[in-house]
């Protein structure tokens, strides 16, 4: 039985906070599972801790390029994950997401509001290119005037699968210039832009758990022999009276004569 010691330097372990490991970032990332990015740069640090060679530029890259994203999952807080599993959890964390809005003083400005035609137009929004909330919110506030602009936005940014644009250490955007950082790519800022879930990406467990798909153990192939005494599944008891190496062996199991192949999965040597 594992005491608290060993229990909290196997989670250390787990967490590549014991040594640094020989990991690129984006399978650093995908080990974890999700790292906390409230604060954009919080990553930056976090890979340096864990990673035996890790440059800022690395990350960046991969944020540009959209191979790891910035969106709310666990707790309704800013994590960094790889794309494939924002796409393959952010459903999952949906009716988390929903209940903590509900209880939201957002939610409360929008009361009596059907939220569905509000999310259809942030869908449009942001089909096209990145925004930030303000922008969401005053766009929005022209097809509901009278509802607070802000939390229009609010709604759009935690009940739709979208993710923030990247930040990097030492660069940022004026919110007042989002087309050219889209046009550039530029990484900092708050911008947001539509991500659309896919329903079938294939699911993976977390590299040190137990449920992962083991490979089948291999079966060793049984050896036989001429005289040798057998039982089979379906036809009973019999004697080896013919040896086809690794193909094949020939039994006479009394009221008849049957030709087993390898790899003998009914066939038991007594």
């Amino acid at each position: 039985m594992l005491g608290p010691r060993a229990l909290g330097r196997a989670a250390l372990e787990r967490q590549l906070l014991l040594r640094r490991a020989g990991l690129t970032v984006l399978q650093a990332i995908e080990h974890l599972a999700g790292m906390q990015s409230q604060a954009p740069q919080a990553p930056y640090a976090g890979l340096w801790t864990r990673l035996a060679s890790f440059r800022p530029e690395q990350l960046a890259t991969l944020m540009t390029e959209r191979a790891v994203v910035r969106g709310h999952l666990m707790r309704n807080t800013v994590h960094l994950v790889t794309a494939r599993d924002f796409l393959a959890a952010r459903e999952l964390y949906d009716p988390v997401l929903a209940k903590i809005f509900a209880s939201s003083g957002f939610a409360r400005n929008l009361a009596g509001v059907d939220l569905e035609p509000v999310l259809a137009a942030g869908r449009e929004l942001l089909a096209g290119r990145p925004r930030t909330r303000a922008e969401i919110g005053r766009l929005l506030g022209a097809g509901w005037p009278g509802r607070d602009p802000i939390s229009l936005a609010y709604a759009i940014t935690h009940l739709e699968p979208v993710v923030q644009v990247p930040a990097r250490p030492g660069r940022s955007i004026s919110p007042a210039q989002p087309e050219r950082a889209a046009q550039k790519k530029l990484l900092g800022g708050s911008y947001w832009y539509f991500v659309k879930t896919a329903r079938a990406v294939a699911r993976r467990n977390f590299p040190g758990s137990p449920f992962n798909n083991l490979p089948e153990p291999v079966r060793q192939v049984e050896q036989y022999s001429l005289h040798d005494r057998v039982t089979h599944d379906k036809y009973g008891l019999g004697v080896v009276i013919g040896v086809e190496e690794e193909v094949a062996v020939l039994i006479d199991f009394g009221t008849q004569r049957e030709r087993i192949t390898s790899p003998y999965s009914k066939l038991t040597k007594l």
